[in-house]
């Protein structure tokens, strides 16, 4: 196969998957790709063999090779690289705060598993935001799944990065993360 041969659409949208840690949705994709028809591109691509689906828990889940999105993340400029990581800390920002409203009741095991799936997009996310308000709220809204799926040595060390290198966080805020850096530490 060759990048060449794409046109010129389908060489975005493949630039665009390059951004992911592991696998992702097509919901993702279409958010960070900004393109309506991304399900058709997905097609096309996978068509071509440079897209995987896999089913994983009842969710189509797409992914690229890892050589294949090593060789496409060099044809990205560090701007384009920088606004796509951009919309996908805001995109899996979004699904964190979107959790939270349905981590504590009936729905909370699919959520759980959701941001399992998910989680090697927020780490990439966290590293990306470390050193800012955001990345620090993200730290406190994944109190929950952290402690839950026993990833707590994971979630002390994001926790003390990110309040480490956020230096405007709000009291509340870090509050909140010394609350949760407490709890684990236990």
């Amino acid at each position: 196969w060759s990048y060449d041969t794409l046109t010129p659409e389908l060489q975005d949208i493949f630039l665009t998957l390059s951004v992911f840690e592991n696998s992702f949705t097509e919901d993702a994709a279409t958010a960070l790709s900004g393109i309506k028809h991304t399900p058709l591109l997905l097609q096309n691509l996978k068509d071509r063999s440079l897209v995987l689906l896999d089913l994983v828990g009842g969710t189509s889940r797409y992914q690229l090779l890892d050589t294949i999105r090593d060789y496409v993340s060099q044809k990205i400029d560090l701007s384009q690289k920088e606004r796509l990581r951009q919309r996908h800390a805001a995109y899996y920002y979004h699904l964190v705060k979107q959790s939270l409203r349905h981590i504590h009741g009936e729905h909370q095991e699919q959520w759980l598993d959701r941001l399992e799936m998910e989680h090697g997009n927020l780490r990439m996310c966290l590293d990306f935001l470390t050193g800012t308000k955001v990345g620090l709220r993200m730290t406190s809204a994944l109190h929950q799944f952290w402690y839950v799926h026993g990833h707590l040595e994971e979630g002390l060390y994001y926790m003390e990065k990110l309040m480490t290198h956020c230096h405007d966080a709000t009291p509340k805020m870090q509050s909140s993360v010394l609350n949760g850096m407490g709890v684990f530490a236990w």
